[in-house]
């Protein structure tokens, strides 16, 4: 649709309605949905944003965010559904000012197969004006559990600066995000929005609620005063936000609702609250200078070129109402100083029930996370799963598991405990029982299978306490080939309790053939109640005045580093160690 005027309204009752009248979905097996991004069977349409995919492929992105004038792409069939049409393009031409307090939608179909992409809507005006307008080129969802939604479309908006820094500031939604899918690992990308500068973020003083990725010239640093998100999916690039006071991030879906980040640092002078929806950053920091709050939803710190993430609370960091935070190392533990992504918490770091921390060491060059606190508190049925999230297992015949001790084929990988043996070959031993922080290592391939993933390192350090209610998982993974290794738990704390239903398990994973090896135990060390003057001590090879034994008596839950099961001989045991230095004879301990 194409509008040429000189003013144009689209009153409160109004609407420009191009939703589905893009390129047609897919009509029936094997034709894909039309247009450039159009989706092949099970595969949702792409635009602004790329569609939700299956078996790694996905609807391709197209066209220009500065100028959108193509249409959205059609969705693939799938559970005997058509696939969904895209959204149509709508291009408004005035010379003057384009108000719209109504709505103009270039939405893309749901289907129960491929979802169709959001379409296109360009305005180029003086002045854009409107109170309570939307504009949205949306992807369209898929309720199916195979079926995929439909990616963003793209949506500009091109104005006289100079006119519209003279005029208030439209209280005009914008929104190009993907819709929700029933399968998480198949919603599609956020589109784009693109404005001739950055008024609507710079002049903003209440919620945003736009979704896309922002595109605009001249934005490296944005600095509110506070910031509030609603029900909003916003990404930005290398772009540093510095937020005075507050920062509230509200949604109802974390895979729909984020706020995204890449390479910059955002940093919040006063609370920071996610409630049910997520904050994804790719590289760079998060700084807090109070309390981080995730209430429901996710935490995803990933790596980036260069590094991986890390985020600083100057208050607690607490997790609650199932909440998750996922953190991905990058590849070496020296790119950092001795760790590949850190979680560093001036306060209490606390779990509540349902909530967990995913740990993923690098699954090449094995680096991983580090967890500080001043106290670290686990409830029960919550805690840090690292299983499978070390060293990668083999993924071709005669390629041996990833890491130190990655087994040939269909022989375990070693860490704690050499891997199960197979013609003659094993999974070596590597890394320190006292001080290990190396994740697991894969297994070898076999019987058309990939050899299992090692355990990841789940690695804590508390100038206080850590109190285990909870699980601590670090298990390597099973295989039709070799199973992958234990990974690490790796805790250092002034004081360490656990209760009867904690648990703590670094151990390998079994091999699901008869021909196959298992994949031997991880390492598992407790440091308690070691002063600091005695560290670097014991790191260099100083046991004097160390105490280590296999078990402690204040931990009164499951402490496993077995082997995983498999053929003869058998993988082995890894390693467990708690390990104190005791108040020399005569010492007298005041608490105050």
């Amino acid at each position: 649709m194409w509008i040429s005027c000189t003013n144009l309204t689209v009153s409160s009752s109004g609407k420009i309605d191009v939703a589905y009248k893009g390129y047609t979905g897919s009509p029936g097996w094997p034709s894909p949905g039309r247009g450039p991004g159009g989706g092949i069977p099970y595969i949702a349409g792409g635009y602004g944003g790329f569609g939700g995919g299956y078996a790694g492929v996905s609807g391709n992105t197209y066209g220009l965010a500065q100028n959108p004038i193509q249409p959205g792409s059609g969705g693939g069939e799938g559970n005997a559904a058509k696939g969904g049409a895209g959204g149509g393009a709508v291009l408004v031409q005035a010379a003057g000012t384009v108000v719209v307090d109504g709505s103009i939608i270039a939405d893309g179909h749901p289907s129960d197969g491929g979802g169709g992409s959001g379409g296109a809507i360009l305005i180029e005006c003086k002045k854009i004006a409107g109170m309570g307008g939307v504009l949205s080129a949306k992807g369209g969802l898929s309720a199916h559990s195979n079926g995929a939604s439909g990616g963003g479309g793209r949506i500009a908006v091109k104005y006289d600066t100079v006119a519209m820094g003279a005029s208030a500031l439209p209280s005009i939604v914008f929104t190009a995000g993907s819709g929700e899918s029933a399968n998480v690992a198949k919603i599609g990308d956020v589109g784009t929005l693109c404005f001739s500068d950055n008024l609507f973020l710079e002049r903003n003083t209440g919620v945003l609620r736009h979704s896309g990725q922002w595109i605009a010239e001249g934005l490296t640093h944005w600095q509110p005063d506070s910031l509030s998100l609603s029900n909003a999916w916003l990404r930005f690039g290398a772009v540093d936000v510095t937020v005075a006071n507050n920062i509230s991030l509200i949604g109802t879906s974390a895979n729909i609702h984020r706020l995204e980040m890449s390479n910059a640092v955002l940093s919040c002078g006063g609370n920071l609250n996610v409630s049910r929806g997520s904050l994804r950053l790719y590289g760079g920091e998060v700084q807090c200078t109070g309390d981080f709050v995730q209430d429901g939803g996710s935490i995803m710190l990933h790596t980036a070129e260069g590094g991986g993430s890390g985020l600083y609370s100057g208050g607690g960091l607490m997790l609650t109402n199932s909440a998750s935070m996922t953190v991905y190392s990058c590849p070496s533990n020296t790119v950092w100083p001795s760790f590949g992504a850190i979680v560093e918490v001036s306060g209490d770091f606390s779990l509540a029930n349902g909530s967990w921390v995913y740990p993923w060491s690098d699954p090449v060059g094995g680096g991983s996370a580090l967890f500080r606190a001043r106290n670290i508190f686990v409830a029960g049925n919550a805690g840090f799963d690292a299983s499978l999230k070390g060293y990668a297992g083999s993924k071709a015949y005669n390629l041996l598991g990833g890491g130190p001790g990655g087994g040939a084929s269909r022989v375990g990988g070693g860490h704690g405990g050499t891997g199960g043996r197979y013609s003659g070959t094993t999974g070596k031993t590597y890394g320190s029982a006292i001080m290990p922080t190396l994740p697991g290592s894969g297994g070898g391939e076999g019987n058309s299978g990939y050899g299992g993933n090692g355990g990841g390192a789940i690695w804590m350090q508390a100038t206080g306490r850590v109190v285990m209610d909870g699980k601590l998982m670090a298990n390597g993974g099973d295989s039709k080939g070799g199973g992958g290794s234990g990974g690490t738990i790796m805790i250092e704390s002034g004081v360490f309790r656990g209760g009867t239903n904690a648990l703590m398990s670094a151990s390998g994973g079994k091999s699901l053939a008869d021909t196959g090896a298992g994949g031997g135990g991880g390492r598992i060390s407790v440091w308690h109640g070691v002063p600091e003057s005695f560290r670097d001590a014991i790191l260099s090879g100083n046991m004097k005045g160390v105490e280590i034994s296999a078990d402690y008596g204040k931990f009164l839950g499951v402490v496993s580093a077995a082997g995983g099961s498999g053929v003869e001989p058998a993988a082995q045991p890894g390693t467990v160690v708690f390990l104190t230095v005791p108040p020399p004879a005569g010492t007298v301990i005041i608490v105050r």
